[in-house]
C-alpha cells in the first residue's frame, strides 16, 4: 500500500457503494459484502486508472470491539482511465466473485415463547429507537442527494429541523428551513426550465452513522461523489465528504447541521480526469456574487481555522492537486485513537455554540 499519507498529487480513492452487512446469529461474527469503485492516479507522472472490485470482509468481536478478520477484494475491471474499459479494461485471469451473502439461509423462528428477564421494555424500546435512527439518516442522506440533484429548494429545506443549518458551497451556513431554501433560491434561481442543460449528480456513499445512547440524535460522515455534466461545458467528477448531523423533531428525523468539506480532488473535465491537474492559486476566491444580496448567517470565513483551508475560508486555499486536510468527527472506534483532523460536533457550533445539539436538548455525539 505504500507509506502513510497521501503526498501532493497522488488520488487513491476508493468509495464503496451497496455494502450488505450479515450478523451471525452468535451477534460475534459478521460479513459484509460490497462494491468498491477505486478511482487511482498520480498528477506527476499523469497517470491514472480505475477499478471496479467486489469485497467480501469477515470480522469478529472482541472484547466488546468489532475488529477486522479479513479482507478479501477481487477485482473484476482494471482499466486505464484514458484508454476506458471498452478498449483497454481488463478482468484480471485468476478474477473470481466473491460468494454472495445467504440472506434467506437462517428463517425466524415461529412461536417462540422464551424471553429474556435481564432486558427491561424501556431498554428495548431504546435499542428500537437507535436501529430506528440508523434507518432515518440513511433516508435522509439519499433524499438529500435527490433533492440537491434537481435543485429542488423547498423540499430540501424541509428535510431541516426548525433550528436546523447548512452550509451552502463557498458560501456559509443559513440557519432555518425558510433561509435554507432562500439561499437555494438565490444561488440558482427560481424561474428555471424544466429541461435543464446541465447537471451535478450529489451521491452520497459510505454513510458512517453514529446514534446517541437515546436514540433521538446521530451523526453522518458520508463520501460525496459527484458526476457533472453539461450541453455547453466538459463534464467532470469531484470528491468530497459530508459532516452532518440528525435528529428526531415531532416524530420525524430531520436534519439539524450539514456541513461539505470540499474538495478533495476534482478533474477538468471527463477526459482530463483526476491525474491532468495543475498547481492553481492559492489565493481565495471571492464568494458567490448571490451572496451579496442573500448574505448567510455565518460565512465559512467566520468559522475560523477548521475551513481556513476550503474555498472560502480564511486561510490560504488549497485545492486539488495539494492534499487536503481529512477531518474527522469521531475517534478510532478500537483504538480511541484522535485523528490529526478531529472535530467533534458540528462544524460551525465552535463560533456558533448555541447552534449544538446539547443546547437545544439533543445527546452530542
Amino acid at each position: 500500500m505504500g507509506p502513510e499519507g497521501l503526498t501532493q498529487g497522488v488520488n487513491n480513492d476508493h468509495p464503496i457503494f451497496d455494502m450488505i452487512v450479515e450478523v451471525a446469529e452468535n451477534g460475534r461474527e459478521a460479513i459484509a459484502r460490497g462494491t468498491e469503485i477505486a478511482m487511482l492516479g498520480d498528477v506527476n507522472r499523469q497517470v491514472a486508472s480505475w477499478e471496479f472490485n467486489v469485497f467480501r470482509n469477515r470480522f469478529v468481536k472482541e472484547d466488546g470491539f468489532w475488529k477486522v478478520q479479513d479482507i478479501v477484494v477481487a477485482p473484476q475491471i482494471v482499466a486505464d482511465y484514458y484508454i476506458g474499459w471498452g478498449q483497454g479494461g481488463l478482468k484480471p485471469s485468476d478474477a473470481v466473485i466473491p460468494p454472495f451473502l445467504n440472506v434467506t439461509s437462517s428463517p425466524v423462528a415461529q412461536g417462540s415463547t422464551t424471553c429474556s428477564t435481564n432486558v427491561t421494555v424501556n431498554a428495548l424500546k431504546r435499542r428500537l429507537q437507535r436501529s430506528a435512527a440508523c434507518d432515518g439518516t440513511e433516508n435522509l442522506s439519499h433524499a438529500y442527494g435527490y433533492y440537491a440533484d434537481d435543485i429542488l429548494g423547498e423540499q430540501l429545506g424541509e428535510l431541516f429541523a426548525k433550528n436546523g443549518h447548512k452550509a451552502s458551497p463557498f458560501a456559509g451556513f443559513f440557519h432555518t428551513p425558510e433561509r435554507i431554501t432562500g439561499a437555494m433560491k438565490a444561488s440558482y434561481g427560481t424561474n428555471r426550465s424544466a429541461l435543464r442543460s446541465s447537471i451535478s449528480f450529489h451521491w452520497r456513499p459510505q454513510p458512517i452513522i453514529i446514534v446517541s445512547e437515546d436514540g433521538r440524535s446521530a451523526s453522518l460522515r458520508a463520501r460525496l461523489l459527484q458526476p457533472s455534466t453539461s450541453v455547453n461545458k466538459a463534464g467532470s467528477f469531484n470528491s468530497a465528504i459530508y459532516q452532518d448531523q440528525i435528529v428526531s423533531e415531532n416524530g420525524k428525523w430531520k436534519f439539524w447541521s450539514v456541513t461539505i468539506d470540499e474538495f478533495y480532488w476534482q478533474s477538468s473535465s471527463w477526459k482530463s480526469g483526476w491525474s491532468m491537474a495543475t498547481q492553481q492559486n492559492s489565493t481565495q476566491p471571492d464568494p458567490p456574487a448571490w451572496t451579496r444580496r442573500y448574505p448567510p448567517d455565518l460565512t465559512i470565513a467566520d468559522v475560523g481555522d477548521r475551513e481556513s483551508t476550503f474555498r472560502g475560508g480564511s486561510g490560504r486555499f488549497i485545492q486539488w492537486p495539494e492534499i487536503q486536510r481529512m477531518w474527522f468527527g469521531y475517534r478510532n472506534s478500537v483504538s480511541g485513537r484522535k485523528p490529526e483532523w478531529y472535530w467533534p460536533g458540528c462544524v460551525p457550533c465552535g463560533v456558533r455554540p448555541d447552534w449544538s445539539l446539547e443546547a437545544n436538548g439533543w445527546q452530542e455525539l
